[in-house]
């Protein structure tokens, strides 16, 4: 795993900049695939202290996040200060507009860089983010569904994979005894350290205590991703239940994340707007309410993490 290389891990800026154009022309459309002018109307209608309590919001969650992030490093007995944790934690956000959030590996090569720890150790630290996240989005989902007209039948066959998989993952004997018998081959013989730690370190991260406390640290983000729809739709007289704002913005979530897009960019977005319209919210309204949402949620991390980078520049990247 070592042996991966470390170009691929440095600041690409301009892979970077091409994906932010891609982004704003994506946006672009969606303006005027909502009219333009309507969607002015409405983002000026919406109270300052909307936007305001919004943000403080957001930037609670990242706190939370940023949380998670440490005690996923103390489950693996990797000794970083909360102040390491946070900057990492943030220069990460920037990066969740690469596909699949990729970019996100820039967390254990930085790491790696400030503390000499192998990224083979660290980096099921993002599986197990993402993992966490995503069982407590389905959890959300699945508590909120019958606020909408759809069938159980997706999240109860998701729940079973998931439950599945982690349980397949926690067969340590059968992975070890895998993991040499495939690496007894000769060219694979010097990747076999890496490769068992990158599944011990998963194996750890897995086992019931470390995922409940970390899927209870995601399901807090989470919360914090769900009121800014819901405080949005209030101050524009817009009758709607928590319940159905955590639906719409789980979907949202889980949907952009599987489609492997950067950032979930145009899958998100269309799922919100869908379900909003399905609530009976006309096309204006739904556009720039998912837009402004979007904005506190992936742009608001986007732009910190781009200032903590340029902040923290000389600290990781001497």
């Amino acid at each position: 795993m070592e042996q991966i290389e470390m170009k691929k891990h440095k600041l690409n800026n301009s892979k970077l900049i091409l994906w932010l154009i891609a982004c704003v022309v994506i946006y672009i459309a969606f303006l005027f695939w909502g009219d333009l002018s309507s969607i002015g109307v409405i983002i000026r209608t919406i109270p300052t202290k909307i936007y305001v309590i919004s943000l403080l919001v957001v930037f609670f969650g990242f706190f939370i996040k940023s949380i998670k992030l440490l005690y996923t490093l103390m489950v693996l007995n990797i000794k970083v200060s909360f102040k390491d944790s946070l900057f990492i934690f943030f220069i990460g956000t920037a990066f969740v507009i690469t596909p699949g959030k990729l970019g996100e590996l820039i967390k254990p090569y930085l790491i790696k860089r400030k503390f000499n720890i192998e990224m083979s150790r660290t980096i099921p630290i993002i599986f197990s983010d993402h993992l966490s996240a995503f069982i407590a989005w389905i959890v959300f989902i699945a508590m909120t569904i019958a606020a909408f007209s759809i069938g159980y039948a997706p999240i109860l066959i998701l729940i079973l994979i998931l439950v599945a998989g982690i349980s397949f993952l926690q067969s340590k004997s059968f992975f070890i005894k895998l993991i040499e018998k495939v690496t007894s081959l000769s060219f694979l013989q010097k990747y076999r350290p890496s490769i068992l730690n990158l599944y011990l370190s998963t194996y750890d991260l897995l086992k019931i205590k470390p995922l409940l406390i970390t899927t209870s640290f995601a399901a807090a983000g989470c919360l914090t991703e769900c009121i800014p729809l819901y405080l949005i739709l209030k101050s524009l007289d817009i009758d709607i239940a928590f319940g159905q704002s955590t639906f719409i913005v789980g979907i949202g979530t889980v949907a952009g994340t599987m489609s492997m897009l950067p950032g979930g960019i145009g899958v998100n977005e269309i799922s919100v707007v869908g379900l909003l319209m399905h609530l009976g919210l006309d096309k204006s309204l739904a556009v720039s309410v998912s837009l402004i949402e979007r904005l506190f949620i992936l742009w608001s991390g986007v732009v910190i993490g781009l200032a903590v980078l340029l902040f923290t520049r000389k600290r990781y990247f001497k």
